[in-house]
């Protein structure tokens, strides 16, 4: 209660940083990898300040928010933790290694050309001589090179290679004990050697200060089958390990004489693992996964639960998503799953106020206006249907129900199932439940496109046994009706 108080009033970053800095940060301190979890949770404070500067208010919109990260793949893996003086294995550029000194270091792709765009081009510039560019005789329509340019070009080149050299020099001069140079050249590139003036990569003043008597240096060189073979020896000497593992643990149990020897690890690999591996049994299923589960168990014993013709799953995403030009003929924004989408949603903002069509209407504008429906479920709403149930017995017990304040909408669950011996985690929204004399009534819209109730009844039963189910556990009262509501029949049906 504290919480969802100051969540009111205080920014998300606030709210996380008072529970870490009160609760929450001394349990995860006692916990293994404490260094680590910290970390991370400094990182969460660090989402919830970025999040503190967008438009967005609120603990539900920063789930949302983190939901949104998470669906589109921005993992920013975990928070670094390592320190300057940790035996880690660091990843910098030349530049960035100036000053400092590790035991050993790797310099790698020294084959790579130089940069040579201050050389090229129409027209070039140097800070000793100004701006070099090629002559063009209109009259003779002919063309060439500047001496100016020449002269820039060439020194350009002069400096470009010192200050890789100098570059070069800073990579070399970072290891204590050993360098190790990796590149990739020709098989007879060593007998190729290009002054220091012509160097057109480091390997190439590598290759030259070689040339030029510098001895401590050994040159290895790697062809790719020398690549190939090494990786295929170090598989088989993998698998070789690994075969002589298993013969130990084969032989274990069968008089075998290093069997006394066996470590209890080993020995355990022939117990029977006493809890099999069922890849059909998930560790959390919504209640429409349940209730698709029971229709196709009813369709297997051959009821029919779809009118000739129509496909009992057959639209599964709202049509809000499908592009206009995309759309089959008789497809809009008004039929189908975004009709239901539509219709929950009036229910759940439904003030209870005057029951008219005019006035679901006149409602349904202010919600748009208020921007809490959007333009396609305002026009999706059928006014009549939902002034057809407001006004029916179920619509006025619930109007009464709302007015003691013992309706509740949209109200999301999650609870423990036994499946298959194992509990599994079974979730999902209830549309609307009231109390009435101390009992509780489920009610559950439907727009389905049915000829009768009983249709409906053998959809949905099981579904509506899981709600009941959820409420009698979370709220310790007895359910006393699941009802639904069709609004294709304007009638409820109570199971």
């Amino acid at each position: 209660h504290e919480y969802r108080v100051m969540s009111t009033h205080t920014p998300v970053y606030g709210v996380l940083s008072h529970f870490i800095d009160r609760q929450y940060g001394d349990f995860v301190k006692c916990m293994d990898k404490s260094e680590q979890r910290m970390a991370n949770l400094a990182m969460l404070l660090s989402k919830a300040e970025d999040f503190g500067k967008t438009s967005f208010k609120g603990l539900y919109q920063f789930v949302r928010y983190m939901d949104q990260i998470r669906k589109y793949s921005i993992d920013d893996g975990e928070a670094q933790t390592a320190g300057e003086a940790d035996d880690v294995v660091r990843l910098m550029t030349m530049h960035a290694s100036k000053g400092l000194e590790f035991p050993v270091c790797f310099v790698a792709g020294v084959e790579k050309r130089r940069n040579t765009q201050d050389e090229g081009g129409k027209l070039i510039w140097n800070v000793n001589y100004g701006f070099g560019a090629d002559f063009t005789d209109l009259d003779r329509s002919v063309g060439g090179v500047t001496l100016q340019k020449l002269l820039i070009r060439e020194d350009n080149r002069r400096e470009s290679i010192a200050e890789e050299m100098r570059i070069l020099y800073v990579a070399m001069t970072r290891a204590r004990e050993k360098l190790i140079m990796v590149g990739s050249d020709k098989p007879d590139g060593f007998r190729q050697i290009k002054t220091p003036d012509s160097a057109s990569s480091y390997l190439d003043m590598i290759k030259a200060a070689y040339d030029d008597g510098f001895e401590n240096i050994d040159i290895i060189y790697k062809t790719d089958e020398d690549m190939v073979n090494a990786r295929f020896e170090d598989k088989m000497e993998e698998e070789s390990a690994t075969d002589e593992l298993l013969a130990i643990v084969r032989t274990a149990g069968h008089g075998n004489k290093e069997q006394d020897d066996l470590p209890d690890y080993l020995a355990k690999i022939h117990e029977q693992y006493p809890y099999p591996l069922n890849p059909e049994l998930r560790a959390k299923l919504s209640v429409s996964d349940l209730k698709h589960q029971a229709i196709e168990e009813e369709i297997a014993r051959g009821l029919s639960l779809a009118p000739e013709g129509e496909k009992l799953f057959g639209e599964t995403k709202p049509d809000k998503y499908i592009p206009k030009f995309m759309r089959h003929e008789g497809e809009n924004a008004n039929g189908g799953t975004f009709y239901g989408t539509a219709f929950h949603r009036i229910m759940e903002l439904w003030d209870y106020s005057e029951v008219t069509a005019e006035a679901v209407t006149e409602y349904v504008e202010k919600m748009y206006r208020m921007h809490r429906m959007d333009r396609q479920q305002a026009d999706a709403v059928r006014a009549e249907d939902v002034a057809a149930f407001l006004n029916s017995p179920l619509g006025m017990r619930m109007r009464a129900a709302r007015a003691a304040g013992k309706l509740f909408r949209e109200q999301p669950f999650v609870i423990g199932i036994r499946q298959d011996s194992e509990t599994v985690l079974v979730q999902g929204i209830i549309d609307a439940y009231f109390i009435e004399d101390d009992a509780i009534t489920i009610v559950d819209y439907k727009t389905d496109r049915v000829d009768n109730a009983q249709m409906l009844v053998d959809r949905y039963r099981a579904q509506l046994e899981y709600y009941g189910l959820a409420l009698s556990q979370i709220t310790k009262k007895q359910v006393k009706a699941l009802t639904i509501y069709s609004t294709r029949l304007r009638r409820e049906i109570v199971l």
